[in-house]
């Protein structure tokens, strides 16, 4: 090899050496280099670190049902029973209990008596004496009182013959019907109803809880032993209707909460002529009108919206028109107006899907 030709070679080579050099200065410039990462094993849960545990969903809130409210029509069981609770309150003395008054060495005095309607007493030597209300042991402190005026250191006892001689009467006379101490009674058109030793009651618009409380408390004024329960058998008021497009149409009841999938569910769902993006809610209001309500239940499945929340009450009226109609709120006024037995008055529409018909 010349001289000539490793000149050239020596100087090839240190031009490569330069421009590598220049290369990497650019590179370490503009792409610093990074940090070595290290990959750490997963830690093992020990008994003073417990596992991570995924969070629970939140409890999602029963939906709040209404209460009942009576309405004519609605058939009842009421109920009558002895309320026997054992509790701190001592025995009350009561109209009709037969009462054996001793005074000790002086059987002149003893007597045998009854609380009155007023709810004295006659006593020998004291006369009338308050005895309703008052407990046997409160009787006889009083009458060892007022005696001590008239004998000296008198001993007195009371012993109760016959209690609750009233409520005997009372609940012997329910007793003597067929259905004993539950009576079977109906709401009449007025609203009303007829109790034993009561009279007539309204009951209408009222609910169970309350009228039952009433009933208690009117109850217990009289005797002071006694409770009533209210169970409803039949009840008028709490349905729903389903007319229209649907497999089977009629009348349902109401029983706690009842959204509008389930009713259109228990009417055996839509027929092939129906129109499900205008299904309307038709919900009586107290002025004797009603207010009907429209629901897309395509569009409102199709975007996923909460239909189950749309929630019926009482004697709402689901209707399903027939599908290529345009005026829906005229329709379903002349449809309801042609079937249904009564006079539903004028209406008024909402649109619940933002979509005018």
């Amino acid at each position: 090899m010349t001289s000539r030709v490793r000149r050239g070679l020596r100087n090839l080579i240190a031009i490569s050496a330069v421009v590598v050099a220049a290369t990497a200065g650019r590179t370490s410039a503009q792409e610093p280099q990074q940090a070595p990462v290290v990959v750490s094993p997963p830690a093992i849960p020990s008994e003073t670190t417990p596992a991570a545990v995924p969070a629970a969903a939140a409890p999602v809130a029963p939906a709040e049902v209404p209460p009942l409210l009576l309405s004519p029509g609605d058939q009842l069981e009421v109920s009558f029973y002895r309320n026997y609770a054992v509790d701190s309150k001592r025995y009350a003395l009561d109209v009709g209990d037969v009462l054996s008054i001793v005074v000790e060495d002086h059987p002149e005095l003893s007597a045998e008596t009854v609380v009155r309607p007023d709810g004295m007493i006659s006593v020998p030597l004291l006369w009338d004496t308050k005895a309703g209300g008052t407990s046997p042991d409160d009787l006889r402190e009083r009458l060892r009182a007022a005696y001590a005026s008239k004998i000296p250191v008198p001993v007195v006892t009371v012993f109760v013959r016959s209690p609750q001689a009233k409520l005997d009467e009372f609940f012997k006379t329910l007793m003597s019907g067929d259905s004993g101490a539950t009576k079977t009674l109906l709401v009449r058109p007025d609203g009303m109803l007829s109790f034993p030793l009561l009279g007539e009651l309204k009951v209408a618009g009222q609910s169970v809880a309350k009228v039952q409380g009433d009933l208690s408390s009117r109850y217990q004024a009289i005797f002071r032993y006694i409770d009533v329960s209210i169970n409803v058998v039949n009840s008028n008021h709490q349905k729903i209707t389903v007319i229209g497009e649907v497999a089977r149409p009629g009348v349902f009841p109401l029983i706690g909460v009842l959204s509008l999938p389930q009713a259109l569910a228990m009417a055996g769902g839509f027929l092939e002529t129906a129109q499900p993006k205008s299904v309307v809610v038709v919900r009586p209001q107290p002025d004797q009108s009603y207010v009907g309500m429209q629901y897309n239940l395509k569009a409102m499945f199709k975007e996923g919206q909460p239909i189950s929340g749309v929630l019926l009450q009482a004697q709402d009226i689901v209707v399903v028109p027939k599908s290529g109609i345009a005026k829906v709120d005229k329709w379903v006024d002349q449809y309801i107006r042609k079937l249904l037995p009564f006079n539903i008055g004028a209406g008024v529409f909402y649109t619940i899907d933002g979509n005018s018909n």
